[in-house]
């Protein structure tokens, strides 16, 4: 059997057209407005000046080691327990929908089944959630341009929260309980921290590399006292 190609363009033709039609330029809006409202709220939550979501970061700059933590052995037990919720709920829907109703008894026990399921599937929701989180998320930062970029990675979905080193005030490590440490530095009117728990030793380390950071951006930006000085003007 041999298949005409030029019979098959006209069909190309009208499922690319199609494939376009779907597409309009609403959607991107929509799209678009999302992103930014996204956007908006984490630069509420972190204080950020700027917050950009990408799925890809080019890095540059001066790395700054965050402390790691071990995530896959919970996220593994997370996921197995996604997985029994998921089969409960599965059997009980086979359940509901096998059952017969003929009295008010059994339409009792079909509520019941059913406000199971809803429970079951609310579990298994923030359950899978968990699991992403746990397998999946990833922090790390970095000093680029005068600027402390501190990134929030989930899988390929990364959010780039921007400080400006020269606003940064306050930069301590402070006892977190049980041997650990955490870096916190306050910025505009909230205070904020950066990565996960640490030994003192490494939360002393990053705080005199972000310090450092600053004091090499300060000795190059003139102060505001300075900046608002006039300056004579040279009479010719």
């Amino acid at each position: 059997m041999v298949v005409r190609t030029d019979a098959l363009t006209p069909l190309v033709a009208v499922s690319d057209r199609t494939r376009l039609a779907h597409f309009r330029p609403g959607t991107a809006c929509r799209i678009f407005i999302v992103g930014m409202r996204t956007s908006t709220s984490l630069r509420r939550l972190s204080g950020a000046d700027r917050v950009r979501l990408s799925f890809a970061d080019a890095g540059g700059g001066r790395p700054l080691p965050l402390a790691s933590r071990r995530t896959w052995i919970p996220g593994l037990g997370a996921g197995l327990a996604f997985l029994v919720v998921t089969s409960m709920a599965w059997e009980q829907i086979t359940y509901w929908h096998s059952r017969e109703v003929h009295t008010w008894f059994d339409r009792v026990i079909v509520l019941l089944k059913g406000l199971w399921v809803v429970g079951l599937s609310v579990g298994a929701v923030v359950l899978f959630a968990v699991t992403i989180v746990l397998l999946f998320y990833r922090q790390s930062a970095r000093i680029a341009d005068g600027r402390l970029i501190h990134v929030a990675q989930l899988g390929p979905f990364r959010a780039l929260m921007e400080y400006d080193l020269a606003k940064v005030r306050n930069l301590r490590a402070v006892d977190a309980g049980n041997g650990r440490a955490r870096v916190w530095f306050d910025y505009d009117d909230g205070d904020h921290k950066l990565g996960r728990d640490m030994t003192p030793a490494e939360a002393e380390a990053r705080v005199k590399m972000i310090q450092a950071a600053i004091d090499g951006v300060s000795t190059r930006r003139p102060s505001q006292s300075d900046a608002a000085v006039p300056r004579p003007t040279p009479r010719l």
